[in-house]
C-alpha cells in the first residue's frame, strides 16, 4: 500500500467519523424536539383540567431546559457540519491526488514496457542481422 493510499484511506476513515457524528446529534436533536412536543402536549392537558401549579411549573421549567438542550444542540450540530464539510474537502483534495499519483504511474509503466519492448526489439535486429551476416560468409 502506498503512501497516498494511505492517507486517502484515513481521510475516508475521518469523514465517516464525521459523518457518524453529525448522525448521532442530529438523532439526539431530533429526540429532544420530541420530547418538547409530548411535553408541550401534556402542559396542554393540565391547564385544561384542575392541575396543581406546581406541577405547571415543572413543565413549563422542563420545556425551558428543553429549548435550551435543543440550542445547545443545534450549535453543536452546525460545528459538526462544518467538520464534516472540512473532511469531505480533505477527502476530495487526497483522492485527487492519489489518482493523479495513480495516472502519473500507470504512464511511467507504459513508458517502461515501450523502452523494454524497443530494446528487446534492437536486441533482436542485431542478432538477426548477425545470423544472415554468418550465413553469407
Amino acid at each position: 500500500m502506498g503512501y497516498r493510499q494511505h492517507k486517502k484511506e484515513k481521510a475516508e476513515i475521518e469523514y465517516s467519523r464525521a459523518r457518524m457524528q453529525l448522525k448521532r446529534l442530529k438523532d439526539e436533536l431530533l429526540g429532544y424536539q420530541q420530547e418538547m412536543d409530548v411535553s408541550r402536549n401534556e402542559l396542554a392537558l393540565c391547564l385544561r383540567g384542575k392541575t396543581d401549579s406546581d406541577i405547571i411549573k415543572n413543565y413549563s421549567s422542563y420545556i425551558g431546559a428543553l429549548k435550551i438542550w435543543i440550542a445547545l444542540k443545534e450549535a453543536e450540530i452546525a460545528a459538526a457540519e462544518k467538520l464534516a464539510e472540512e473532511r469531505l474537502e480533505n477527502l476530495l483534495s487526497k483522492t485527487k491526488k492519489y489518482k493523479i499519483m495513480e495516472k502519473l504511474k500507470e504512464k511511467d509503466f507504459q513508458k517502461w514496457k515501450n523502452m523494454l519492448n524497443i530494446m528487446e526489439q534492437k536486441q533482436l535486429s542485431e542478432m538477426g542481422v548477425l545470423r544472415h551476416g554468418r550465413e553469407f560468409l
